[in-house]
């Protein structure tokens, strides 16, 4: 199986310090590289959440007590939040469905990563895995 290094499961792995593309050249060791990618970037997100939550509501809250000389927060601040949330999503949604319509124009004869991952944990078995950059050339190797 070839995976290219512009895919995004590729760019988890790579987050990952253990991920080498020399030692790495099964499909299990690569899904778990994925996973512990995906939980890494879990935990940033989360991390950065709060962040943005905490920072916005800390600014929020100094604005209203300054136009209104009271800690207004409580009520306003958390509908603004939730909206700002709430248009975040829907933009996120909207960009979910034109990057699938987009891969869903080009479909390959060869199963992708995702299936050919469950396929390997359900059966047991772990298929080799070359990784090939965008010029077509073997990533990983020793010449």
């Amino acid at each position: 199986m070839e995976i290219k290094t512009n895919t995004w499961h590729y760019w988890l792995a790579s987050k990952i310090d253990s991920f080498d593309p020399k030692l790495n050249d099964d499909i299990c060791s690569y899904r778990l590289a994925v996973i512990q990618g995906f939980i890494l970037l879990i935990l940033i997100c989360g991390f950065l959440g709060f962040l943005w939550y905490a920072v916005s509501y800390a600014v929020l809250g100094l604005l209203f007590s300054i136009f209104y000389k009271i800690w207004l927060v409580d009520t306003i601040g958390d509908v603004i939040l939730a909206f700002m949330g709430a248009v975040l999503l829907v933009l996120g949604f909207a960009f979910l469905q034109i990057w699938f319509e987009k891969i869903s124009k080009n479909k390959k004869k060869e199963p992708g990563f995702i299936k050919t991952a469950y396929q390997s944990l359900r059966d047991k078995f772990c298929v080799k895995v070359t990784f090939v950059d965008a010029n077509g050339e073997i990533v990983g190797k020793d010449e």
